[in-house]
């Protein structure tokens, strides 16, 4: 197969470098330099590198795609008490290669920090690198991506806040989609900038934001007092890739109520304490998909009643 450089017989020559400005400084080993095969991955997400901040209880998600053709990657990943400099650079010739998951030619990697031993109290930054890989061929590879970077700042330096938002939707059911939910409603003009000015909090300050508890108020039901409903989810990201069939929008917690079970009825919420809510709220309005057990065309009303937690840079 033909290198990256050229088709030439390459035997006499130098292995080909990974051209990252540190090699000026912190060079590669030889033991570790090869002839480069394949493209590059493309890095998708985080979307701004070099000048990310996450927080300490968020998992990132570093997603990347290969070369058509190609299903296997390698991730090099260093966790640093200072911004990544040249120096630091050595430190990828050291690493053992991590795993990651994928389908097809799209990979993701989850990193977050081990608080086993408490929150962190200062500010871990972090510095990564992707290379395509030949799962048949293990000495085939293609260059390092160019070294990215971001950074995890302690929640703790931030002040928190808890506030528990109504959500209040009266409505004429429908049934537009008989198998998995039967309709959704949304929650319009309602973002987090509304929200916090009901609340007064300062929105410019506000870092990060996540929902802790969810419970829904069936305000009518059956005649015979029994839940209209079989299932509640509920979602802000629209501009999502799952299978719209099943999920209208990107869905963080849903409830099961039983026929008979009195009002609130708890929920379940899904890894929202790993996640920052702060630009879906920003960008879209909650959303609530619905089963339906009564018949359409009737008028229903349920009060999603959400709390947050709320970290603000005061």
């Amino acid at each position: 197969m033909c290198v990256v450089t050229s088709c030439e017989d390459n035997s006499d020559k130098p292995p080909l470098l990974y051209n990252d400005p540190c090699e000026k400084v912190m060079p590669t080993p030889d033991s570790l330099k090869y002839f480069a095969v394949y493209d590059k991955p493309i890095i998708y997400s985080p979307v701004n590198p070099n000048s990310l901040i996450f927080y300490s209880d968020e998992r990132v998600e570093i997603e990347w795609e290969l070369p058509k053709g190609l299903w296997n990657s390698e991730l090099q990943i260093i966790e640093l008490d200072k911004p990544y400099e040249c120096f630091d650079y050595e430190k990828f010739h050291l690493l053992n290669n991590l795993p990651s998951v994928g389908y097809g030619n799209q990979f993701i990697h989850y990193h977050q920090l081990s608080q086993y031993n408490g929150p962190i109290i200062d500010s871990v930054f972090v510095a990564y690198r992707i290379r395509t890989a030949d799962i048949g061929n293990p000495q085939k590879y293609s260059l390092w991506t160019d070294v990215r970077t971001f950074a995890i700042a302690p929640l703790l330096n931030l002040k928190k806040e808890v506030i528990t938002v109504s959500y209040n939707f009266n409505f004429t059911t429908e049934e537009s989609n008989e198998f998995y939910y039967s309709s959704v409603l949304k929650m319009d003009n309602y973002k987090l900038f509304e929200i916090s000015n009901e609340n007064n909090l300062n929105f410019d300050k506000i870092q990060f934001i996540r929902p802790v508890k969810f419970e829904t108020n069936f305000v009518t039901k059956y005649e015979t007092n029994r839940n209209p409903f079989s299932r509640i989810m509920i979602g802000f990201d629209e501009d999502f890739e799952y299978n719209k069939e099943f999920y209208p929008f990107e869905v963080f917690a849903d409830v099961y109520p039983g026929s008979y079970e009195e009002s609130p009825v708890s929920g379940t919420l899904y890894s929202t304490n790993t996640g920052n809510f702060l630009s879906e709220m920003n960008d879209y309005d909650l959303k609530v998909a619905y089963k339906l057990e009564d018949v359409p065309g009737k008028q229903h009303q349920i009060i999603i009643d959400l709390t947050y937690e709320v970290f603000s840079d005061y």
